[in-house]
């Protein structure tokens, strides 16, 4: 009787450590990314070779350890894939072959754990077993023990689930990530449509700066089935094709950009810059403008984005303006603090429409229907379907949601801060975490100003 699928999770897991607590130089994490996508090409080798009724079993289980991995990743190399993907998939294998070429003790190691890819039966598995749902599970664990490096690359699954399902995508349509990380949008995106239509089918396209994070998208499209070059390594923010590949052509569009990136490349942007240039500070303003033009008429977007986006002065508070009488802001939903890995920040979900069909944005507050769970803020179903339910129904619930007329964000200097407007029952003499939160982000926006301001004068002075 082979392993279990919880056994193959504990192997993996003990299989890191054991590589880890080695000293060697191989890295585990391509390792097991360049095992998961031979495991998924060696699987399809396999069902055309019984749809076809070649063999019973594929010829490459008659091959040594070695040679079964080289022929399989030959034949990922040779198939029409991304050159990106094709040399990192060669790059990792370049640094693994020496390592089963020899008779070094990292050899029985990654022997054992091709073996245990290599025979166990996924496509045996249900849904929620198979090699698809085990790249999740090895996303998110990816995700734990890095979680003291930032997690801008990895959204947490409840997070994503909710805003898919904000958006509810449906077959056929076009969805776009300027800033994909691993992946996990798009993926989120297409299984929604498969669970939810016949046809099944959205197009994807993710843009990634990183290129070690953009091979993890990849692997994570192929092997759910998505053509890796749904992914594009690039920075969304700097790329010149957005005219002709970007603007007005998507439907949907998903996004968590890091928070106030600084030091981007504004002049390079100025295609989809339309309500104003953001400060060089931080480009929050730029990933907005950046998704909100990439959506045709009937488009619609949710986007992850940090508090001072809602309230931050100056040009942000222009393009803000610019944004709430177009009517592109149809929802803010407030997240608590320790939602995300990597950052203990608070933040927003930014609920986008090119042109929304309500003359007033609704607001939700979302933080109560987090849970802890170790040390992270979660969202279970049950939550994310009472959250979109406030949101699909649009009502005024005390303490919960509440819908706000334009006028009314005028006369509140365009503010968007959920705490605003839909306020749990105050402690008398107390002031709510968002409130504190909000005056302690303004004050060290206007000591930024000042230090910019004093740096300046101190290069006036010099010169003169």
């Amino acid at each position: 009787m082979g392993i279990s699928f919880a056994g193959l999770k504990a192997f993996v897991l003990e299989s890191i450590e054991r590589m880890r607590l080695s000293g060697t130089d191989l890295d585990a994490v391509k390792v097991l990314l360049l095992f998961m996508v031979c495991k998924k090409a060696l699987d399809e080798e396999r069902s055309i070779q019984a749809r076809e009724g070649l063999v019973k079993d594929s010829d490459i289980d008659e091959l040594s350890d070695v040679e079964s991995l080289a022929s399989v990743i030959a034949r990922i190399v040779e198939s029409k894939s991304s050159s990106f993907f094709s040399d990192s998939i060669l790059s990792i294998w370049g640094e693994i072959h020496p390592v089963l070429s020899s008779d070094m003790s990292e050899r029985s190691e990654l022997v054992r754990l091709w073996d245990e890819f290599r025979y166990f039966s996924f496509d045996e598995c249900n849904h929620e077993d198979g090699l698809a749902a085990f790249f999740e599970w090895f996303l998110v664990e990816l995700a734990e023990r890095n979680s003291n490096k930032g997690g801008y690359f990895f959204t947490p699954d409840g997070i994503v689930s909710l805003m898919v399902q904000l958006l509810d995508p449906k077959s056929g349509e076009k969805l776009y990530d300027p800033v994909c990380g691993s992946g996990e949008f798009l993926i989120g995106a297409i299984n929604k449509v498969k669970e939810s239509s016949e046809r099944n089918w959205l197009y994807v396209l993710g843009r990634e700066r990183s290129a070690e994070t953009a091979f993890i998208a990849m692997a994570n499209a192929y092997v759910h089935g998505v053509s890796v070059d749904s992914v594009e390594v690039c920075d969304a923010l700097a790329r010149m094709d957005y005219e002709e590949k970007i603007y007005g052509r998507f439907d949907l569009a998903l996004a968590n950009p890091p928070f106030s990136l600084r030091h981007w490349d504004g002049e390079r942007s100025v295609d989809f810059l339309r309500y104003g240039l953001p400060p060089q500070a931080n480009a929050d303003f730029a990933f907005i403008q950046n998704v909100l033009f990439s959506l045709n008429k009937n488009g619609r977007a949710a986007m992850v984005v940090p508090m001072g986006v809602l309230f931050r002065g100056g040009v942000e508070r222009e393009i803000r303006r610019r944004m709430l009488l177009e009517n592109n802001v149809d929802a803010v939903i407030s997240i608590p603090a320790m939602s995300f890995y990597g950052t203990a920040i608070p933040a927003n979900i930014l609920i986008m429409r090119k042109s929304s069909v309500f003359s007033d944005v609704l607001f939700i507050d979302g933080t109560s229907f987090f849970s802890r769970s170790q040390r992270l803020n979660r969202l279970g179903k049950d939550a994310i379907e009472k959250v979109s339910r406030l949101y699909a129904e649009r009502k005024n619930i005390n303490g919960l949601a509440c819908c706000v007329p334009v006028k009314d964000l005028e006369e509140n200097d365009w503010n968007l801060t959920v705490s605003r407007y839909v306020a749990p029952p105050a402690v008398e003499g107390v002031e709510s975490m968002a409130t504190l939160l909000e005056r302690q982000e303004k004050l060290q926006f206007e000591l930024s100003v000042l230090q910019q301001e004093m740096r300046l004068l101190l290069s006036r002075d010099n010169i003169d």
